[in-house]
């Protein structure tokens, strides 16, 4: 969910009581039930960026102490790191599922004893953290211009 809307971290003991909700929210949009996976909350996410083909920069994405969800709003952060190189094939291996060519993408996922699991691969997402990597927006520029002269 966007910005972690509607994202609850349910108990199995607790199913019972949250299934009203659940219900609830079933009438008004789809959801996504997933595994808790306490990596994001020990270790952290990772968000690699790849511009094309190319991978650009990644960012590992830390909830605040005392909570699982990694975004600002909920008090997480975002820290510029440099991944290891088999983790940054790992995630590059997640975009040759991708029959189309890609103007970018960014792949999150937690690292568990050194294999790289996917959480999500997003296409048409906005944040790319140009923030934290201030020559990002260069490397995006390069590739979009890449793309209007092979058309």
């Amino acid at each position: 969910s966007a910005t972690a809307h509607n994202t609850y971290r349910i108990r199995e003991q607790e199913l019972a009581s949250f299934t009203d909700r659940v219900h609830e929210m079933s009438l008004s949009m789809d959801l996504l039930v997933q595994p808790f996976i306490k990596e994001v909350q020990s270790q952290g996410e990772w968000s690699l960026m790849f511009f094309g083909d190319a991978y650009s920069h990644a960012v590992l994405k830390k909830p605040r102490d005392g909570d699982f969800r990694s975004q600002q709003d909920f008090g997480g952060r975002a820290e510029l790191v440099t991944p290891p190189p088999d983790l940054i094939r790992q995630a590059h291996g997640v975009l040759n599922a991708v029959s189309e060519p890609l103007l970018y993408a960014r792949v999150d996922g937690v690292e568990i004893n050194g294999r790289f699991h996917l959480i999500e691969l997003e296409l048409i997402e906005p944040t790319l953290f140009f923030a934290q990597d201030h020559m990002s927006p260069v490397r995006f520029a390069n590739r979009l211009s890449e793309l209007m002269q092979s058309d």
